[in-house]
């Protein structure tokens, strides 16, 4: 019997993953659509962020890799995530980073995050994740990105008129 696996698991999996034993990876997990990953990171996205502070160490490192993954589509684990994070995020949010990677890696034990560097880190990587991401709740599926919020809006109403007949009278609502 096989074991059921997340898309961002198979995703990650195809995309830098190595056989051990058995068939090839790409036979064993098909590819994960791009649209199916995007709904599955954002949802792990947000239970990270609004857990944050009870799992500090899972939360900073997932916000690092989903955000990496919007800006450039590369798909991290958390740690590769945290790496990328350490030279690309600003120095102010660095000891959060850092205190994270190192729990993970098993190099600290000490899981008492300061607050208000919890606080700084989520609300620079929120306001850069909302600025690029659209999405309609009342439309499963429907979402797209941008790197602007001016791009992430004009390609929301690219990826609504999907789903609607009209989409020039449909109301964005910030």
């Amino acid at each position: 019997m096989k074991t059921p696996i997340s898309p961002p698991t198979s995703r990650s999996y195809n995309s830098g993953g190595v056989t051990l034993f058995g068939p090839p990876i790409a036979r064993t997990f098909p590819p994960v659509p791009g649209e199916d990953y995007l709904t599955s990171i954002l949802a792990d996205y947000a239970a990270a962020r609004d857990a944050i502070v009870r799992r500090p160490v899972y939360g900073v490192l997932n916000l690092c890799r989903v955000y990496r993954y919007l800006l450039d589509g590369k798909i991290n684990s958390k740690k590769e995530g945290g790496a990328w994070a350490e030279g690309a995020l600003p120095s102010e949010l660095q000891l959060v980073i850092r205190q994270a990677l190192a729990i993970y890696r098993g190099e600290s034990v000490d899981e008492r995050f300061a607050p208000e560097g919890l606080d700084a880190f989520v609300h620079y990587v929120e306001e850069r994740v909302s600025g690029m991401l659209n999405y309609v709740p009342a439309v499963p599926g429907c979402h797209t990105q941008g790197r602007t919020f001016d791009q992430a809006r004009r390609r929301i109403r690219e990826a609504l008129s999907l789903w609607v007949d009209d989409v020039s009278t449909a109301t964005y609502i910030r």
